[in-house]
């Protein structure tokens, strides 16, 4: 599993593979901004795979997620490290390992946070809601959905320089992944 998610993966590959214009942008992996990332990781999945195996409600499921989403601090020091962005307006993703799949998509289900003003502070906090956002219920109930059994965490906040386009698309693929000549 990539430690950046998919739609990190997916910008790059377009920027560096395939040359296209992206805005200028930094994943932050989750894995170097939150302290005890592991055990964290390790009691949300858990949580939601009691969910996925009809043991609990999303209900009592997302009252157990917010309790342990509560303890989350975050590194200073290692966000400090990335005082150097300087894109102005920002926008704030959430890249997620399970987003973008051959199967299944989770499109629309992680945040974005459009238009902020890049600061250490508003990195700090968006990079906390984009990691929430990723055991949304929203999220756990499309992953009940489509069938999972299994519920893995993994992926990064892109700070991407704001982008005002006169127009924007979606591409659907019959696999998920477009091939490009």
């Amino acid at each position: 599993m990539n430690q950046l998610g998919a739609k990190a993966e997916k910008l790059i590959e377009l920027r560096d593979k395939f040359g296209l214009l992206v805005p200028d942008f930094t994943a932050i992996p989750f894995s170097q901004i939150i302290r005890d990332y592991s055990k964290v990781t390790s009691e949300l999945e858990s949580l939601v795979n009691l969910y996925l195996a009809d043991s609990t409600s999303v209900e009592e499921t997302n009252d157990s997620i917010t309790k342990t989403l509560n303890t989350i601090r975050l590194d200073l020091t290692a966000i400090a490290n990335f005082s150097g962005i300087d894109y102005g307006k920002v926008s704030f993703r959430t890249s997620a390992a399970l987003e973008d799949g051959g199967v299944d998509s989770f499109a629309g289900q992680y945040q974005s946070f459009l238009n902020v003003d890049f600061s250490l502070a508003t990195l700090e906090e968006h990079a906390l809601l984009s990691f929430k956002c990723m055991v949304s219920p929203n999220v756990i109930s499309y992953a009940k959905q489509r069938g999972l059994t299994k519920f893995k965490l993994g992926g990064s906040v892109i700070v991407q320089k704001m982008f005002y386009g006169n127009s924007s698309g979606v591409l659907f693929t019959e696999n998920g992944s477009a091939q490009l000549q």
